[in-house]
């Protein structure tokens, strides 16, 4: 498992050197070596012995990271342009939000339902994702006077022409990782469905919408800046249709229709309340969003629409955890 450097170096005793007369003794396992090996059996152990739902929930957490990742691009242009008066510290907690997910998913959690690797490719898809977040994480996590000099680790010194402030940079690392993330996601998907398990088309698409508004707010912002229009406004038009194909498709979904029956009393209203909210906010994020896309970007006003996107976000967030409560309900593990 890929640990990051510095945190790891402050938590690791210092290294000793051999017993003087260890030359002389007979071979013994280490005290510490047989803890581990208890420990990776164990987790082999429960790894085969995975529930349906809980590489469901895994394939959750990991569309979360997709969203985290994308709100933090979105995050990072912000900051580096000064708009929307995003602080450094907001960037950390959705660092730390990934670092936590991560975690769990190297793992796995009987406590949370999480299930760890269930198999080797997941595993390696693991360390691939590792390997994608550290450039993303530094940057995120580095401070003003530090941002540039640490993105000369990652980016050829041509590279950030026309892009001063490396954002555009910035973006393409967080949408490698997020590639990296929805391979780990097909992955799960493809276990899941061995099980029979009636949710995994749903975990599959996790966090895929919050990313789509994270994307549009983040697009709208380039176009704006007059970095790369032409770029991001194809980028903002795509992400325009991904919403709205799964946005509407999800309202004929058996899962949603039954969540909103008439039966269910004040539970069903309020999912259908918290929709109508999502879709007040989409439909004037998207109208913003069109100007922009015609090229009247400069009659967009980023502030109010930015609290229709976080608002969106959030509603959305609510509006996931109240069906996923449902459906757990519906169709057991």
């Amino acid at each position: 498992m890929t640990r990051y450097p510095d945190r790891d170096r402050l938590a690791r005793p210092p290294v000793r050197g051999p017993h003087p007369h260890s030359a002389f003794e007979p071979c013994r396992p280490a005290l510490t070596t047989i803890v581990v090996v208890a420990l990776l059996w164990s987790a082999q152990s429960a790894a085969s012995n995975w529930q349906p739902y809980e590489i469901g929930i895994a394939n959750r957490e990991a569309g979360r990271m997709r969203s985290l990742a994308e709100r933090l691009s979105k995050q990072n242009l912000l900051y580096q342009l000064d708009l929307g008066d995003v602080q450094k510290r907001d960037m950390h907690h959705a660092v730390n939000e990934i670092d936590r997910i991560l975690e769990q998913l190297h793992r796995g959690s009987t406590y949370y339902s999480v299930a760890g690797p269930p198999n080797e490719e997941a595993r390696q898809q693991l360390a691939s994702i590792e390997n994608a977040w550290v450039p993303v994480r530094k940057l995120a996590l580095a401070s003003p006077y530090d941002y540039l000099r640490r993105a000369q680790q990652f980016i050829p010194p041509e590279s950030p022409r026309g892009d001063p402030k490396v954002v555009k940079a910035f973006d393409k690392m967080a949408a490698r990782f997020i590639r990296e993330v929805e391979k780990l996601m097909d992955l799960y998907y493809a276990e899941c469905v061995k099980t029979e398990y009636r949710l995994c088309d749903v975990s599959r698409r996790s966090g895929q919408p919050t990313m789509l508004a994270e994307r549009v707010l983040k697009n709208l912002v380039f176009i704006q800046a007059d970095l790369d229009p032409k770029r991001y406004a194809e980028q903002l038009s795509a992400s325009i249709e991904a919403f709205d194909a799964n946005w509407v498709g999800f309202a004929k979904a058996p899962l949603y229709q039954a969540a909103i029956e008439p039966e269910r009393g004040e539970d069903g209203r309020f999912i259908a309340g918290l929709r109508t909210s999502i879709d007040s906010n989409w439909t004037t994020l998207r109208k913003e969003a069109r100007l922009a896309i015609a090229g009247r970007a400069n009659e967009v006003d980023i502030d109010p629409m930015l609290k229709a996107q976080r608002d969106l976000v959030g509603d959305f967030e609510r509006f996931v955890a109240v069906i996923g409560r449902f459906a757990a309900g519906e169709f057991g593990r």
